[in-house]
C-alpha cells in the first residue's frame, strides 16, 4: 500500500471476501454504513486500537493483556453487565486519569433519573476523586431531579442501617437496639464534626489540682417542658441560656459554616467547607461533659462528709444542746 490512505469499502450487499484467511489492513479500515457481523469466528484487533465515533453493539467483549483477560458480557441476571476474568485471577475495575498527577476529576456515576446527555431531570450518585484532593461519595440532583439520601446497609437493613440524609443528619436505626459489651467509651463531637472520646488519663493532663467550689450546681434551675413543633413532650432538663450565665463551659454554641462554591473542569458546581466558627448564640447544654459530671461527684463527696460528721455528733452527743454545738462545728 502506498502513502495514500487505503480503504476497504462495502455497502453490506456485496460479498467481497469469502476466505478463511485473515484480512490485513495496514492503514485504516473504515465502515461508512452497514455493519461488521461476527457469526462463527473472532474479530481480533491485535495490538492496535479500535476507534468508533458511533454506537458499537457486542454480546461479549474481551480485553487482553499479558497477565489476564477481562471479559465483558451481558451478565448472569436480567439487564445485567458482567465483568469476569478468563483465568482464576482477582477482578479489578479501575478508573485512571490520563495524566495520573491528581489534577483531573475521576468519577463513577450511576443515574437513577436522566442521563449524562442532559441536565433537565437528573438524580445520580457519584463516587470518585476530585482534583481538589478529595475522595468522596455523594448524591446529586439537577433540573427537576430530587436530591436523595444515601443508604448503606446489609441484608434487610439496607434502608435503615446507615442513612446519610440530605439535611446533613445521619440515621442508624438498627444500632439503637443492639446491645454493647466489653469496654464502653462515650462518644463526643467537636465543632469540626470530628467524633471521638474525651480522654481521662493523667498522661493527657497538666496543671492538676483539686477542684474549686462547685456550689454553682445549686443555682441551676431544673424545669419540665415540651419541645416545640411536634417534638418530644414531658421532658425534664435545663435552659441553655440560663446555664450559660452560671458557667459557659457547660453549653455549646451554634456554628457558622462558610462554604466556597466553584465550577470544576467539567462545569459542575462543587462546594467545600472553608471555615467553621462558633457564634455567640447558645445551642445546647453539655449534660454528659466531664465538667458537669465531675462537679456532681465532688458535691456528693462533700455532702457525704458533712452527713458523716452529723451522724457522729448525733451518736456522741445525746444531749440536744451538745448536739447543736457539735453540728455548728461541722
Amino acid at each position: 500500500m502506498g502513502d495514500a490512505q487505503e480503504l476497504i469499502r462495502f455497502d453490506g450487499n456485496t460479498n467481497l471476501v469469502n476466505s478463511s484467511a485473515p484480512i490485513l489492513i495496514e492503514d485504516t479500515l473504515k465502515l461508512e454504513s452497514g455493519q461488521i457481523t461476527d457469526t462463527t469466528g473472532t474479530i481480533n484487533f491485535g495490538n492496535e486500537n479500535l476507534v468508533t465515533t458511533g454506537d458499537m453493539t457486542a454480546d461479549e467483549l474481551t480485553l487482553t493483556n499479558p497477565s489476564i483477560d477481562y471479559k465483558f458480557t451481558t451478565g448472569g441476571t436480567a439487564n445485567g453487565l458482567g465483568i469476569t476474568t478468563t483465568t482464576g485471577q482477582h477482578v479489578r475495575f479501575q478508573l485512571t486519569p490520563f495524566d495520573t498527577a491528581g489534577a483531573k476529576n475521576v468519577y463513577f456515576e450511576i443515574y437513577g433519573k436522566g442521563n449524562a446527555g442532559s441536565t433537565a431531570n437528573i438524580e445520580q450518585i457519584r463516587m470518585g476523586y476530585q482534583s481538589t484532593g478529595l475522595f468522596a461519595i455523594w448524591s446529586l440532583a439537577y433540573g427537576t431531579g430530587t436530591l436523595r439520601p444515601i443508604q448503606i446497609g446489609v441484608g434487610d437493613y439496607i434502608q435503615t442501617q446507615l442513612v446519610l440524609n440530605t439535611d446533613g443528619s445521619i440515621n442508624a436505626l438498627p444500632t439503637y437496639s443492639n446491645p454493647v459489651s466489653g469496654t464502653i467509651k462515650p462518644l463526643y463531637m467537636n465543632t469540626s464534626g470530628q467524633i471521638g472520646y474525651d480522654p481521662s488519663s493523667e498522661l493527657f493532663k497538666d496543671n492538676i489540682k483539686n477542684a474549686s467550689s462547685t456550689d454553682w450546681l445549686y443555682d441551676l434551675r431544673v424545669v419540665d417542658f415540651d419541645y416545640k413543633d411536634g417534638g418530644l413532650k414531658s421532658r425534664t432538663g435545663l435552659i441553655a441560656e440560663e446555664v450559660e450565665l452560671i458557667d459557659p463551659r457547660l453549653v455549646t454554641y451554634k456554628l457558622n459554616i462558610t462554604k466556597e462554591c466553584f465550577e470544576d473542569e467539567d462545569g459542575e458546581e462543587v462546594c467545600e467547607v472553608t471555615d467553621i466558627k462558633e457564634t455567640d448564640e447558645v445551642d445546647s447544654v453539655s449534660y454528659s461533659s466531664q465538667i458537669m459530671i465531675s462537679s456532681m461527684i465532688k458535691e456528693m463527696q462533700e455532702l457525704k462528709t458533712e452527713n458523716d460528721l452529723i451522724k457522729s455528733c448525733a451518736k456522741d452527743s445525746p444531749d440536744y444542746f451538745k448536739y447543736q454545738v457539735c453540728v455548728a462545728g461541722v
